[in-house]
């Protein structure tokens, strides 16, 4: 089984979250968060942070002490995988097209309150397929990928939204 962290990544100052643009293959063209598989023996922390690094030309930074575990989700699309996930609320970071990215094309910063007010008042009704739409419509995408509005990312960021944004 892989083993895989990612981070969802805000900047409380000006109230967004730093997403990526994907590139090509799986996901191509939808905002996904930072991150990526975990190497044989490497805190999954550490396998965040070098992700970022990696998939950002270190564009998009978060100290190690800002790095804080959220949640873990178990999948079994695409593969199966144990995805974990961290919170980082102090980045730095510049928005637009990343040089020389593979993975990542571009650094976009996500308005919370526009993603929000695509979403029901009521947290129940919340889910991760209605997230993934919200972004789909505030940011566009690529081709139509279901398993993007299912995925254990889009889970993750049901979650956190509904976490640190509903009563």
């Amino acid at each position: 089984m892989a083993f895989r962290a990612y981070g969802i990544i805000k900047d409380a100052e000006q109230n967004v979250l730093v997403m990526g643009t994907k590139n090509g293959g799986f996901l191509a063209g939808f905002l996904v968060l930072f991150g990526g598989g975990v190497q044989q023996e490497e805190p999954t922390r550490d396998a965040f942070l070098r992700e970022l690094a990696e998939e950002t030309n270190k564009r998009v930074e978060c100290t190690p002490d800002d790095v804080h575990r959220f949640e873990d989700f178990f999948v079994d699309k695409p593969t199966p995988a144990t995805l974990f996930f961290f919170r980082a609320i102090s980045p730095r970071y510049t928005t637009g097209e990343i040089p020389h990215g593979n993975e990542i094309g571009s650094v976009v910063a996500v308005s919370i309150d526009k993603l929000l007010g695509e979403l029901p008042d009521d947290p129940a009704q919340v889910t991760s397929e209605l997230v993934a739409n919200a972004l789909i419509k505030l940011y566009g995408g690529g081709a139509d990928v279901a398993t993007y509005r299912t995925s254990g990312i889009m889970r993750a960021l049901r979650d956190y939204l509904v976490k640190y944004y509903y009563d």
